[in-house]
């Protein structure tokens, strides 16, 4: 008998469960469950290795920041104003970078948070007591002899290069010194000789950072080259005795005299000169003079264009044979307004020490004789019918050699070592044989070969000036000028 033939629909549900028999040896077995044991333990290191890693560069980013937040909290004052959540922030900071050092990464996150919100928390507490942040300025260059007296001192101390400078500091300078000041806002104040300045208000409001700076002029010649804060309502304050300049940005100068009567020149930018219930806004190339009576003399008068040097620029070089034939001509265009002009060279940039200062010059050129083998700068401003002086170039470089120079000097290795006591210059080099070496005017030692070592210690921060001297057997001389940084 026929049996009857299932309906398709009975065919497929039957294929489905038709069971087929695999045989897999044991050995095989067992290398399968190996081989997935091992993928298996390789994707749970991998998945703690990277959530390690992941939370070693959060606590990194973490810490980073909270030191950020605490340095910010330090400038405006919190170690003073706000002590007991700055020194919790300093702690929890500490204990981060423990942990973290000690591979702890989860408790260093912890406190590294913890750092950053007791930082912000003292910094907003100032703000909400409406306290400002204390700012600074620094010594950065200086000619001569120069001396700073701090508020609650009765003596003079000297100046020098990288001394800070706050609130109420006096500085002086006399007949041959010059002192070049940089504020933290990046603006630059330069004393020239016979000035007395006494540092005002330098301040930045924690809420508003609205930066406040002034300075009080004895009798005082400045210069000063104002940079505009990115904060609106922020102004430097030139305060003399008859006037103040209130500025956003300019560069500019002031001189006030022994009879207190006050000279404001403004090269660029604007100045708000008040005096005498009376405000007058000075703009580029004008000047304005107010008397000894606070009366302001007359309306702004207009100074002398910078001339534009014309050559030598470049730093070109100039050979001679020697000294007696060398000559080099300075040449500049006519400047708009300027009836006379002045003429500065020198051998550092600062041009603290020209080798020449001529003025008045009715000429368009000038030329040098008999400059030494060195680096020189120079730049030229004009003088209006009236004496005043106007903004400088420019400067441009050249350079000055000799075909008869002296030995040849090669300096080999140069080493500077900053200390608690001062900074320490190491010098090593050679030079020409039998030759007389003099640096910085004192007589330097050198072997058989020309080789020489010497130490200069107890430098204070700044640009360390190096002149020297080579004379040949045959009494030939090359001098070499060179400026070294020193702990900047």
């Amino acid at each position: 008998m026929v049996p009857p033939k299932a309906s398709p629909k009975k065919a497929r549900w039957r294929k489905r469960l038709d069971w087929k028999v695999l045989v897999i040896s044991r050995s095989t077995l067992y290398t399968w469950i190996g081989i997935i044991s091992l993928l298996l333990l390789v994707a749970v290191f991998l998945a703690f290795f990277s959530r390690g890693l992941s939370m070693a560069n959060r606590a990194k980013q973490a810490i980073a920041s909270a030191e950020k937040s605490l340095n910010g909290a330090y400038q405006a004052g919190a170690e003073i104003f706000s002590y007991v959540k700055y020194s919790q922030a300093v702690q929890e900071l500490s204990k981060a970078k423990k942990s973290f050092d000690a591979g702890d990464y989860r408790t260093a996150y912890d406190h590294a948070i913890r750092a950053e919100f007791l930082a912000r928390r003292a910094e907003i507490k100032l703000a909400e007591q409406g306290l400002a942040t204390a700012r600074f300025a620094t010594v950065v260059a200086l000619s001569g002899k120069a001396e700073i007296k701090r508020p609650k001192e009765l003596s003079w101390q000297p100046a020098s290069p990288g001394v800070r400078l706050s609130t109420d500091d006096q500085i002086r300078t006399f007949s041959d010194s010059q002192v070049q000041i940089a504020f933290d806002d990046a603006t630059i104040l330069r004393v020239k000789p016979n000035s007395l300045i006494i540092m005002g208000s330098l301040s930045e409001d924690v809420n508003t950072r609205t930066k406040k700076s002034s300075v009080r002029l004895m009798a005082s010649d400045i210069e000063a080259k104002i940079k505009k804060s990115s904060t609106k309502a922020s102004e430097f304050k030139i305060e003399m005795p008859t006037a103040v300049a209130r500025v956003e940005k300019a560069d500019l100068a002031v001189k006030v005299s022994p009879g207190n009567e006050s000279q404001i020149r403004v090269f660029s930018g604007t100045a708000d000169i008040s005096s005498g219930g009376k405000v007058i806004k000075v703009r580029a190339s004008q000047e304005v003079r107010v008397t000894k009576d606070s009366q302001i003399i007359s309306s702004p008068l207009p100074l002398a264009a910078a001339p534009t040097l014309i050559a030598p620029t470049g730093m070109k070089q100039f050979t001679f044979p020697n000294p007696q034939q060398g000559k080099v001509t300075m040449a500049w265009t006519e400047a708009p307004g300027a009836r006379a002009y002045h003429l500065e060279v020198a051998q550092d940039q600062f041009f603290f020490d020209p080798m020449l200062d001529l003025k008045p010059l009715t000429a368009v050129l000038y030329e040098a004789e008999k400059l030494e083998a060195g680096v020189y700068f120079w730049r030229v401003s004009g003088l209006n019918g009236q004496g005043s002086e106007g903004s400088f170039s420019d400067h441009e470089v050249f350079q000055i050699k000799y075909s008869t120079e002296g030995a040849p000097l090669r300096i080999e290795s140069l080493l500077v070592l900053v200390g608690r006591e001062g900074n320490t210059l190491y010098l090593q080099g050679t030079t020409g044989q039998s030759a007389s070496l003099y640096i910085n005017k004192m007589t330097t030692p050198t072997d058989a070969e020309g080789r020489f070592r010497v130490t200069f210690k107890k430098i204070p921060a700044g640009w360390f000036p190096l002149n020297i001297r080579v004379i040949s057997k045959k009494g030939n001389s090359t001098a070499f000028q060179k400026e070294i940084p020193v702990g900047i």
